[in-house]
Order: C-alpha cells, then sequence, then structure tokens
C-alpha cells in the first residue's frame, strides 16, 4: 500500500494501492510543501525518517506519544496503521490526471487544488486534512512489535521465479515509479541547483524546482507528478 507524508508536518496526508494515484494526488493538493510517497510492504518503510519524525508521525496520526520503543517497531506500527486502520481514497486515476492537466499552472506556482472526484476540473482547497486513526490497541502493537524483526527480512528476500505462460500476453505500459527513477532526478537537481550556485533560500529554490521538472518531464521523460515528490525529498536533503 502507498501513502504520502507531508514532510513539512509529518503526517500521512494520502493512501491508495496504485502509486500513480498517491503522487498525483500529492502533487494536486500538496504542492505547496515537501512530500515523500513510500510503500509500506518496501523492506525500509519510512527509513528516511530520523527517531524523532517517525514518533511525531505517530503522535500526529494517532494522538498518542510513544518512547521506549525501537524504530522498526515504530515504522512496523505505522505501517499497520497504514494498512489497517487508514481508508484509502477512492479515485480514477485518468480523471486526476485530467485535473492536474487543467490547473499545471496554478500547481507550479505552488498553489494547491483538491481531488474531485467525477469532475473534469478539481475543487478549490481550503484545507488539507491529515489521515488520523486511534492508537493501535496493545495487542495490535504487541503483534508490530513482534512481526517487526522478521517481517522486514522476508519482505527484502528474493520472490520466488515462476514459469512464464506458454502463450504471454503483452502487458499495458505503466508509467515510471518515481522510486525506480531516484537516480536520474537527483541528477538533474543537483547539476542545476550547481548551475544556479546552490542557492539556499527556499523560495528561490522551490522556484528553481520548477525549472528542474521541465527539464525532467522533457529530457528524461519522467513525469511532474513523480518528479515532484522526490525532488521534495531532494530539497529537505540538500537544505538541512
Amino acid at each position: 500500500m502507498f501513502v504520502c507524508v507531508d514532510m513539512d508536518n509529518l503526517q500521512f496526508i494520502h493512501k491508495h494501492r496504485e502509486h500513480e494515484v498517491v503522487s498525483g494526488l500529492a502533487y494536486l493538493e500538496a504542492c505547496d510543501r515537501s512530500t515523500t510517497v513510500d510503500n509500506t510492504e518496501r523492506e525500509h518503510f519510512l527509513l528516511n525518517l530520523s527517531q524523532l519524525d517517525l514518533r511525531i508521525l505517530y503522535r500526529n496520526t494517532t494522538g498518542m506519544d510513544i518512547t521506549g520503543t525501537e524504530d522498526c517497531v515504530v515504522r512496523e506500527m505505522l505501517a499497520t496503521i497504514v494498512n489497517d486502520h487508514i481508508q484509502a481514497r477512492t479515485v480514477n486515476l485518468l480523471e486526476l490526471d485530467t485535473q492536474i492537466a487543467a490547473v499545471i499552472e496554478d500547481l507550479e506556482k505552488g498553489i494547491p487544488w483538491k481531488y474531485s472526484l467525477g469532475a473534469k476540473v478539481p475543487a478549490k482547497q481550503d484545507q488539507l486534512f491529515s489521515l488520523h486513526c486511534a492508537p493501535l490497541a496493545p495487542v495490535a502493537a504487541q503483534q508490530a512489535a513482534a512481526r517487526a524483526p522478521q517481517q522486514r527480512a522476508q519482505r527484502s528476500a528474493p520472490k520466488p521465479r515462476t514459469a512464464p505462460p506458454a502463450a504471454p500476453v503483452a502487458a499495458p505500459v505503466r508509467k515510471q515509479r518515481s522510486f525506480s527513477v531516484r537516480p536520474t532526478i537527483w541528477a538533474v537537481a543537483d547539476r542545476l541547483w550547481e548551475e544556479a550556485g546552490k542557492p539556499t533560500d527556499k523560495a528561490v529554490v522551490l522556484e528553481l524546482r520548477k525549472k528542474m521538472m521541465a527539464v525532467l518531464e522533457a529530457e528524461n521523460g519522467v513525469k511532474r507528478t513523480s518528479s515532484s515528490n522526490e525532488l521534495g525529498n531532494w530539497m529537505k536533503e540538500r537544505l538541512a
């Protein structure tokens, strides 16, 4: 399951089984903040968050502080929360792409809109609500702690290979996912940042990010919905 984290406020803001949907929602509804998209089934889910960030994210999601717990257990608890206790958005990907295209100029200026199910244009956004749930029950928390050591190892283990079908059918072309083009995004961002004199002012870098997204789309085929999320991670790292 894919989930988007608002890195500026350390909150979950989107959840969906499709990476493209979460990336698109983040670009449409949170273009004015730094975001990252992660997969709860990934071996190192939320590994880019610090110990403090993990605990703030847990508190902002559940309303409860958590102390004295290993990072791997907190990550497993957060994965459980995302998978089992937060409802996914109902989104049509084609519709989402159409709504993004309708307001692309605003998005590039950092003006967010809100996805509107069943429409060709998005709705005006008053506020972006974070995703909340009740704290994990003691039994669920204990189960997450027990799973933490072995679950990540199982997820990282090589998957068994299966024989191909006798008459393979061409699969539909899937869009590139942001984590598969991460090196390209960072390389282009670093190059353009260095050419601009390595500015550190956030407003200047946000303006430069528009150029980065345009270059990545034109020269590398990376959609803005994918590059925007990863560039948020890049900004957090470079401007730290």
